[in-house]
């Protein structure tokens, strides 16, 4: 049986149909909005300020690595700690830009 419809009954019906068609995503889908944001070149400079904060903690003898740390105040202390007295390999101060992208990467 077919149903008589005003034309704009018909033209919602198939608005609706395209517009609200939802789906499942696949993993695939999934992991590409997941890793849209993130900057391809990213992974090895902070791998980098890493291990340079965890030389700096074992040198300095706090305990532990810096993941096991649960209370904030001990890492921000240690993180405000390494950020004061990190130098180049030729001694000199590290510039703001590297300070700031060395913080981002212990966050």
């Amino acid at each position: 049986m077919l149903l008589l419809l005003p034309k704009y009954c018909y033209i919602n019906l198939l608005i609706q149909y395209f517009l609200f068609k939802f789906y499942l995503p696949t993993e695939d889908e999934i992991n590409y909005f997941k890793n849209k944001p993130r900057v391809v070149n990213i992974d090895k400079p902070t791998e980098n300020w890493v291990h340079q904060f965890e030389n700096f903690c074992e040198k300095a003898g706090f305990t532990g690595k810096s993941i096991d740390i649960t209370y904030r105040k001990e890492l921000e202390s240690q993180t405000c700690s390494f950020i004061t007295v990190m130098k180049t390999n030729s001694g000199e101060e590290y510039k703001a830009r590297s300070i700031l992208n060395a913080i981002h990467a212990l966050n």
